[in-house]
């Protein structure tokens, strides 16, 4: 059998690699798809902020620090923390929306650039193909298998890109406010990593 690429032939690309040709045109819209990721994030890191008022300064006895709450009474720092919540929430619902419709959007996109494409090339194809195939199996192949773009792009690339934002941000913070806890929390990462990756794998031997 001769190497790949031995005929003078190009090799073929691999599925990655195609996936991110027919994402190249939508770069912008993807990469603000990642600054929504980024300020998710953030907001994601700020949840325990309001929890962290109501336990420090209204349950407990802690001097309020923060400017513009330092001379407020414990009902009205109540309000203040439960206010802090709902908008937060009502933010990073807002956020998730909007990420949503840009990420469907681009993954929609996306498999219609594929679909024309394949569709071309079936068309430059001899009848003879077509004779050997059924057409059903073409037929599903163009209407659903072209799916696989959108899944792998929008449900594989963005969501290890925008967790890895996740990460850093609450790793940040978890640092910032106690090191040793947070490299105790941390050190489970690697073992659930490989947990999961092992269980991955067994159930796709399974399946």
């Amino acid at each position: 059998m001769k190497p790949s690429g031995a005929s003078g032939a190009p090799p073929a690309a691999s599925p990655l690699r195609r996936i991110l040709r027919y994402l190249h045109p939508h770069r912008r819209g993807f990469g603000f798809a990642l600054g929504l990721a980024a300020v998710h994030a953030a907001f994601e890191a700020a949840k325990p902020w309001p929890l962290k008022i109501v336990i420090d300064h209204v349950l407990g006895d802690a001097p309020v620090a923060l400017p513009g709450l330092a001379g407020l009474a414990r009902p009205q720092l109540l309000l203040a923390a439960c206010a802090a919540l709902v908008v937060l929430h009502a933010l990073l619902a807002a956020i998730r929306l909007l990420q949503n419709r840009v990420t469907i959007g681009i993954g929609q996109r996306m498999v219609r650039d594929l679909r024309s494409d394949l569709l071309a090339h079936l068309h430059r194809l001899s009848l003879g193909f077509f004779g050997r195939r059924p057409g059903g199996d073409l037929v599903y192949r163009m209407t659903f298998d072209t799916f696989s773009a959108q899944i792998l792009a929008m449900n594989g690339i963005f969501p290890l890109v925008s967790g890895g934002f996740l990460l850093i941000v609450m790793g940040t913070v978890l640092f910032h406010m106690n090191a040793r806890l947070a490299t105790i929390f941390l050190a489970v990462g690697p073992a659930l990593f490989l947990t999961i990756r092992w269980l991955a794998a067994r159930i796709a031997t399974l399946s």
